[in-house]
Order: structure tokens, then C-alpha cells, then sequence
């Protein structure tokens, strides 16, 4: 054999062993090393994922908006954190821009992802547009770590047996920070090692309200004490409660309450085709004028009633009693031209939408509102809220379909609907199928001591979600409706053909906060 196929026998025979070698130090390195990184919110780490290595992130952000992120922490295996011991921990130093400007970590809020077990996914076939992912843990549940408060307080997470550990970090941008860049150095800690990251933010040069342009009802079922609607209104999301009148004014000073629902319900629904007498002028008026005057009020009169049509005529007496009280009327069925004079807020889900766009388009013309809602898996294409579809199917609705279509509002059916412990299985059974989450957007907190709900995963980016319909809406004062739609309609200009790609959505949203910014520094 030629010497020079002996070389390179040789030569291909070191290379292979150095692999070997680098794979083999890889390996054990670890094993025996803490590995940190971060990542964005609409990203999630599943227990066993790979470190992505990655020790910095951008964001940016209104002043007045909540911007996420999370830390990934992969232990080293057969780790004594994974006993439960408390021994990693995580802090933030403040926030430094250019010429002395800064902001306090305070505004920081730090959460541990706890893992929830799924045992049957949601419904799906092959050829679904938007289908779930097939994993058996999910992280979903946030358990509230301590809110930094010093600079040399440490927060120290909770192992519960896995090799991943998550941070959810919320920042909320002050609103009298002033638009610059800014840097905050993170510090992990294990006992035996220190790794660090840098989170960066852009500050854009205008605020979010604290009252959310976007309408929203989201039903609590068995957690409706003022604690509790306070973690929805956190998140931009009104609770459908028949608020105490002696709370309002601190829920729409501090977390921007701007509607409530009355207590008047006509039992009538996809089950059930009567209704109850409509409640008086009187008595509806008597129940609005409990409120501050700011405060939208409505009724929710009936539910998914579209086959009743024997309820048109007791609708219309409902709808002139709530009209002639001073209060909205909010209806779960889609338009009938019957109906259009008494009817206020048309709520439909996306398969009503396409099988009257007709009328929705004429409600519309009449400065009548239409909203979304989503339960279950009712179609094959559009945004989902159970827990195994993916981050996305949260936001996207909110800011971008909702203004794509000129819709106003969403409602949910129930955020605390809880069978069994959930921060175990989130299993929701219906008729032989799995719809893991559904009717879940909290979790209880008193499993860990904390006396009220807190919040999941989605719920935050249903947050987020809002922030972005907040965007076009500054856009729109500014004149500028159709620049921001021919922007959306790039992302999701329907709920059939909306940009799975959360990396789009991402940019779209950069685009249009630069343009505000832009918009308001010359404004200025």
C-alpha cells in the first residue's frame, strides 16, 4: 500500500479519536459543570433540552410595558439540588443606560417554571394546520420567587427533580424612565461555581396606558376576591366579577379596571333554548350606578344560542331593558340582522367568523363591537390555548388577528376551572378527548403558602398579546391604520393564515414600536 494512503489512514484514525476525545471531555464537563443561558418568552425549556449557550439576550420595550425572558439552568447530573436542596440562586444588578440614566432592578419579578404532566394531547390529525406539540412534561405553572429588593439579595430556587430549572423574569419598564439602552448584569450561583449573563433593553421613547385599549372578560369561578382579579388585571385582562363598588377605585387607579360585568344571566345557552325574564330597567340601573362612571358596564346575557332562534324576541326585551339602564349588552352567538339594534358586543369564535363574515362586516359598519373567544380545539387551523400548543397561539390573537380583523375584545370561558391539583396534571376531559389548560390561565398559590391565584405561562403571553393590540392603537392616533395593517397582514391577516414563526411576530413588533418612537420623539 502506497505511504501516502498510510498517512491518510493515519490521519483520518487522529481526527476521529480527537472527536471522540472532545465529545468524551464534553461529556463529562457536563456532568460535572452548571450550565446558564437565556432565552425569550415565547421559547420553552423542556425538561431535558440541551443548554443553548447563549449568556445574553435584547429586548425592547415602551416605558409602561412588561417584557419577559427566561434563564435556563441545566444541572449537573445526579446534582444534590435535585433532593430539594436550595443551594442555586440567581441575582440582577440595576439597569444602567448612557449619561447616569437608571432604573431599579426592582422592577423585576422573578418566577420558578414548575412542570406539569400531560398524559393525552390535544385532539389532532394529520393534516392540521396548527397542531400540538407530543411531550409528557410542560413548563406552564410560575411559582413566585422572592421580588428583589436589595442589591445583594439573592433568590434561591426550589429543586424538584429535574435537570432543567427555568426563571421567568417580568420587567416592567418604569414610566419615568428615560428612552435609552440599558444593561443589567445576572448572576448565577451553585455553591462551587458563579455564571453570569446580560439582559439588555431598549427603552422606546413612549408609554403604554394602564387602562389596556383592548376589551377583554375573562370568567373567575372560584377565586373572586380582589387578590385575585388584581393577577388578572396584572395582565391586562379584565375579570368578568360583579366587583365589590368599595374595590373599584384601587383596581382602576393602580391595575386599570375598565368594565364589569353585571349579575344578571338568562341561563340560556348551547344547551338549553329558554331564558329567563329580563331583569327591569330598574333593577339594572340600580346595579349601575353602583360604579364609578368611567367603568364600562355590560350584561352577559346568553351563550353560544345560535339554533335558539325562538329567543329572539325575549333577546330584544333583554337588550332595550340593559340599553335603557345605561349598560352594554354582550352576546355569545353570532350577528342576526334581527337582532342588530339590541345586540351591543358580538362575541364569536374563528369557525362563526368565516360563516358570517357577511354580517360581522355589517355589525361592524354600525360601530357595533365584535370580540373572539377559543375553547376546546374546534377547528384545524386556528390559535389554541391548551397547554401543548405552542407559545405563539397565546399572543398572536390579541394584537394581531384582533386588529387584522378590526375586532375589539376576547373572552374566556373560565381562568381558574381546576379538577384535582393542577400544578400535577392538567388533564380537562370532554367527551373521550384531552384538552390540557383549558379553562386554566392560574394556578392556586396555596400550595406553596401564597394566598391567591397565580399565574401560568400563557397568561403572560396573552399579556403580551395585549401589549401588541396597545402598539396599533397608538398607530391609529397617529394616523397611520393602514401602514400598521399592511404590517399585520404580513403576520396574521385571518386566523387561517396566521406566521407560526414567533421570530416574525418578534420582528413585526419591533417594527412598529420604532415607528411610535420615531412618531413621538418628533412630536416632541
Amino acid at each position: 500500500m502506497p505511504k501516502s494512503v498510510y498517512k491518510k489512514i493515519i490521519l483520518i484514525t487522529l481526527a476521529i479519536a480527537t472527536i471522540l476525545l472532545v465529545f468524551t471531555w464534553s461529556d463529562r464537563l457536563s456532568a460535572t459543570s452548571t450550565e446558564v443561558w437565556v432565552t425569550d418568552a415565547m421559547s420553552r425549556i423542556f425538561p431535558g433540552d440541551r443548554s443553548e449557550n447563549v449568556r445574553n439576550i435584547q429586548l425592547y420595550a415602551a416605558k409602561g410595558e412588561y417584557e419577559s425572558f427566561q434563564v435556563g439552568i441545566k444541572l449537573p447530573r445526579n446534582s444534590t439540588f435535585q433532593n430539594g436542596l436550595t443551594q442555586v440562586s440567581i441575582e440582577f444588578t440595576d439597569f444602567y443606560g448612557s449619561e447616569g440614566n437608571q432604573f431599579s432592578k426592582d422592577n423585576l419579578a422573578l418566577y420558578q417554571e414548575k412542570y406539569v404532566r400531560i398524559d393525552q394531547s390535544s385532539p389532532s390529525q394529520m393534516f392540521d394546520r396548527n397542531k400540538p406539540e407530543k411531550k409528557n412534561f410542560y413548563p406552564d405553572g410560575l411559582f413566585p420567587l422572592t421580588k428583589l429588593s436589595k442589591p445583594d439579595q439573592k433568590v434561591n430556587l426550589v429543586g424538584d427533580g429535574n435537570e432543567n430549572q427555568v426563571v421567568w423574569v417580568d420587567l416592567f419598564v418604569p414610566r419615568d424612565a428615560v428612552a435609552d439602552n440599558y444593561r443589567s448584569q445576572f448572576k448565577i450561583s451553585t455553591g462551587i461555581e458563579k455564571l453570569q449573563g446580560e439582559v439588555q433593553v431598549k427603552v422606546w421613547d413612549f408609554e403604554l396606558p394602564i387602562k389596556p385599549s383592548l376589551d377583554s372578560s375573562f370568567l373567575l369561578w372560584n377565586n373572586t376576591r380582589e387578590v385575585d382579579a388584581v393577577e388578572l388585571l396584572k395582565h391586562k385582562i379584565m375579570p368578568a366579577l360583579t366587583i365589590d363598588y368599595r374595590e373599584e377605585k384601587n383596581l382602576i387607579k393602580n391595575w386599570g379596571l375598565k368594565s364589569v360585568r353585571l349579575p344578571f344571566w338568562s341561563g340560556a345557552d348551547i344547551t338549553n333554548c329558554s331564558m329567563t325574564e329580563a331583569p327591569s330597567i330598574q333593577e339594572i340601573s340600580e346595579s349601575v350606578q353602583r360604579y364609578d362612571s368611567n367603568l364600562s358596564t355590560y350584561v352577559y346575557s346568553v351563550d353560544e344560542i345560535d339554533k335558539c332562534t325562538n329567543l329572539y324576541e325575549p333577546l330584544k326585551k333583554w337588550g332595550k331593558n340593559i340599553h335603557q339602564a345605561g349598560a352594554k349588552h354582550l352576546a355569545v352567538m353570532s350577528p342576526v340582522p334581527e337582532l342588530y339594534d339590541y345586540v351591543d358586543i358580538w362575541v364569536v369564535d374563528p369557525s362563526r367568523y368565516y360563516e358570517h363574515r357577511k354580517e360581522i362586516e355589517e355589525v361592524l359598519s354600525l360601530d357595533k363591537e365584535v370580540w373572539f373567544y377559543t375553547a376546546l380545539v374546534q377547528d384545524n387551523y386556528s390559535p389554541k390555548w391548551q397547554i401543548d400548543f405552542a407559545p405563539i397561539n397565546y399572543r398572536i390573537p390579541h394584537g394581531f388577528i384582533n386588529q387584522s380583523l378590526d375586532f375589539t375584545g376576547v373572552l374566556y370561558w373560565a381562568a381558574d376551572y381546576w379538577e384535582g391539583d393542577p400544578w400535577q396534571k392538567a388533564d380537562f376531559l370532554q367527551d373521550g378527548n384531552s384538552y390540557p389548560g383549558e379553562g386554566q390561565l392560574v394556578y392556586p398559590g396555596r400550595k406553596f403558602g401564597i394566598n391567591r391565584v397565580v399565574p401560568s405561562m400563557r397568561l403572560k403571553m396573552i399579556r403580551e398579546g395585549v401589549e401588541d393590540y396597545e402598539y396599533v392603537e397608538i398607530l391609529k392616533s397617529y394616523g397611520l391604520k393602514d401602514w400598521s395593517k399592511k404590517v399585520l397582514s404580513k403576520i396574521a391577516p385571518n386566523w387561517k393564515d396566521w406566521d407560526q414563526d414567533p421570530d416574525h411576530l418578534a420582528l413585526a413588533r419591533i417594527k412598529l414600536g420604532e415607528k411610535i418612537s420615531q412618531l413621538s420623539a418628533q412630536r416632541s
